[in-house]
This record gives structure tokens, C-alpha cells and sequence, in this order.
């Protein structure tokens, strides 16, 4: 086949590899290639002019307070939205679809952009669309004076779809109380790079540059952002002080919340337990995981799929995670992860007290965690995938 690779999302570009969007679309496009299939991409991002992206900065820049001024700027970003997705993005996007000779398309959505699905429509190719958050979550998480209006953009987008792909369990139940057909939507967890993520490629010590060789390593890789909870770690680490002297974290990202981080370690006098490498390349994050003995993920949103947890399963490490839905499309506890209440201090520290007692116990889940995503979650498995949906979409239309 032929694919379109669409996203209209004015942040993401392939000239930010790093990035976890970014990661993720290269990632599709690569298994889908390994397949035998060509993909264009196409990502918004990209395509910005040099003035366009400078208002984006400026109306995203972040202010200290909920002000006018932060209300003023997240309403011309929206309203700019509005313009793109009723006065522009069909000038844009049609051309090249129309063109390009393609057999399906699949879109990345972006609230509340619609011009994919609407020229999919007129021109009568098959588009399977991915969603990787709702639009409520996008008003909770950086404000959206339009909201009501992004909402509606999304779900007509995924009526027009032919297919809607997901990224978790509760995330699907949520759409089809939206009204979305659940017939049509299909739960696709993220994967990981089998070639990439293995104990045999390792190439760094990791632990004997941070001084850990006696330690037990509780290990976070991640943006450090406030849907991950990091901010966990300061009272469980204090709990743990006293217990297991030899338990060290080692904290692996960066993002808008490591600041606060940091200086919450001084005040409570945590400092000399943590590492804190910093943002480090995705090809290097397989020697960090590599130094740890279990890997948390101290909390998540309702509806991702956590890509740091199959790099942590893939590496053969303890997967400690909140028992969340999503989290339960992969992992169960006890057999391949070691699931807590979320949200419970006690529950987090008492996880990581028992595996820390217990190595025989790390080495059991981490063996089966690797198993289970060897076997399920790779990125050629959600290629193939998306391979049998386009599929099916075609024989229904020949039908």
C-alpha cells in the first residue's frame, strides 16, 4: 500500500527526534515500512513558516499566574486553530492527498483539526485516524477557552473516520460514551523497538558513573512533568532511608517540573539519595534502564499508554506502575509487573520495600515482563496492526 502519514499538529516535527510524539510517529511509519509499504508523511510541523511558529511561542509561552494575559494568549492560539482548520488546512491538505496516488491514509489527530478526514471523504480513500488524548484532557492540561467547539471538531473527525485507533481501554470506553461506534474503534497500546531495548546491546555503566555500584537503583525515565507524580519519590524515599539504606534513584528526563524536583530534594534533606541525570538520547535510555534493579512509574494519566514501561519490560526490569486501565492492558500484577492503589504513598513505598528484600522476585517479573512485550508490543506488531485493519477496510469496500 500506498500511505499518507498525516498529523496536523503544529508541535510536532522530524526534526525533533527525541521527542515522544515524534518517536512514536517515526516508529509507525518505520514498522509500516519494514512491512513492505511506502508511507509519505506529512506533519504540520514541519511546514510552519518562520512568523507562524514565532506566534505559536508566544501564545503558548507559560505565565506565572492564570492572568488575562494567559487567557488572552491560549484564545489566540485556539482562535488560530479555528482559522486553520475552517479557512486553510483544505488548501493545504487536499492537494497533496489528491495527488499522491495514495491507497489509505493514516491520521495522528490534532484537536480540532478536521481537514484530513473531510478530504478523505471527498475523496473516497480509506483513513484510519490515532487517537493519544482527548480533548478534555487538553483543556485540563494547558487551558482552551474554545473547548466546546474542539470538542466537537474531535468527534466529527472521528465519525468521518473509517477506523479509530486508541491507546488504551478506558480511553476507548470514554468515546464510545461519546457516541462513537465502537464497532469501528480498535485498542492499540504503544510499542518498543525490540533491535533497540535489549540487555545484550548495553554499552555504558551507567552505575559506576553515578557511584551506584552497591546500590539497590530505583530507576524513573521520563518527562518530569505532574501526571507522573515524581513528586512520590520524596516521601516514599524518606520512608525507605532508615529500611534500605542501600535503595538509590536514579531520575532520567527533563521537563517543566524538574526544577521543583531538585529543590524539593534539598528542603527535605533527600539530595544525596537521588541521581539526577537529565534529558539524555533515546538511543543512550537502554544503558540507564540497564543500571536499575526495578523502574517506577509513580503515576499517569486515566487514558496513555506509558512507552516507558515496555523500554522498562524490554530491558528485563521490574515494571512498578499504578493499577490503572491502561497500565492493565499490558501488565498484570504479580505475573509480568507489580501494580499499586494510585495515588498511595504507602502502597508505592511498600512495593518497592518488598522488591528491594526480594531479588529472586525482581528477576521473575522482569523476565516475564520481557516475554510479554517480546510477544505483544512491538512496534512491527502494532505495523501489522494497522496492516490488518486497512485490510479489512478494503475488502469491506470491494464488498
Amino acid at each position: 500500500m500506498k500511505i499518507a502519514y498525516m498529523c496536523m499538529d503544529p508541535n510536532v516535527s522530524l526534526s525533533t527526534p527525541h521527542r515522544a510524539p515524534t518517536i512514536h510517529i517515526a516508529a509507525t511509519i518505520e514498522g509500516l515500512e519494514r512491512l513492505g509499504h511506502h508511507v509519505v508523511p506529512f506533519l504540520y510541523g514541519d511546514q510552519l513558516s518562520v512568523s507562524e511558529a514565532a506566534l505559536r511561542r508566544t501564545a503558548g509561552r507559560p505565565t506565572s499566574t492564570y492572568s488575562a494575559l494567559r487567557f488572552a494568549r491560549r484564545l489566540a492560539s485556539d482562535g488560530l486553530l479555528a482559522y486553520q482548520d475552517l479557512a486553510r488546512d483544505r488548501r493545504v491538505v487536499e492537494p497533496i492527498l489528491a495527488a499522491g496516488g495514495f491507497d489509505g491514509i493514516y491520521e495522528r489527530l490534532y484537536h480540532p483539526k478536521g481537514a484530513v478526514t473531510r478530504a478523505a471523504g471527498r475523496l473516497d480513500l480509506p483513513v484510519v485516524v490515532e487517537v493519544n488524548a482527548p480533548a478534555e484532557e487538553r483543556r485540563k492540561d494547558w487551558g482552551s477557552p474554545l473547548h466546546a467547539w474542539i470538542r466537537r471538531r474531535e468527534l466529527a473527525s472521528l465519525a468521518r473516520a473509517d477506523a479509530v485507533i486508541v491507546m488504551s481501554t478506558p480511553l476507548k470506553d470514554h468515546y464510545v460514551r461519546m457516541g462513537v461506534a465502537e464497532s469501528k474503534v480498535t485498542v492499540l497500546p504503544n510499542g518498543f523497538d525490540e533491535r533497540r531495548f535489549s540487555p545484550d546491546l548495553v554499552k555504558n555503566d551507567i552505575r559506576s558513573r553515578f557511584s551506584l555500584e552497591a546500590a539497590t537503583v530505583v530507576g524513573f525515565v521520563g518527562n518530569i512533568h505532574r501526571y507522573h507524580g515524581t513528586e512520590l519519590l520524596i516521601p516514599m524515599a524518606r520512608r525507605l532511608e532508615r529500611s534500605r539504606p542501600e535503595v538509590r534513584f536514579l531520575i532520567v528526563g527533563a521537563g517543566p517540573h524538574l526544577a521543583a524536583l531538585a529543590e524539593a530534594l534539598d528542603s527535605a534533606g533527600l539530595g544525596h539519595l537521588f541521581s539526577l541525570a537529565g534529558s539524555v538520547p533515546h538511543s543512550s535510555v537502554p544503558d540507564y534502564i540497564e543500571a536499575m534493579d526495578l523502574c517506577v512509574l509513580p503515576n499517569s494519566n486515566w487514558y496513555g499508554s506509558a512507552m516507558k514501561l515496555l523500554e522498562y519490560a524490554a530491558m528485563g526490569k521490574t515494571v512498578v506502575a499504578p493499577d490503572l486501565g491502561a497500565v492493565r492492558d499490558i501488565f498484570t500484577h504479580g505475573e509480568n509487573a507489580y501494580l499499586f492503589r494510585p495515588g498511595d504513598i504507602d502502597a508505592l513505598g511498600g512495593a518497592v520495600d518488598a522488591l528491594a528484600a526480594d531479588p529472586a522476585l525482581r528477576a521473575r517479573l522482569g523476565r516475564t515482563a520481557r516475554d510479554h512485550v517480546l510477544g505483544h508490543h512491538t512496534w512491527r506488531h502494532n505495523a501489522l496492526e494497522i496492516q490488518r485493519i486497512f485490510e479489512q477496510l478494503g475488502q469491506a469496500k470491494n464488498r
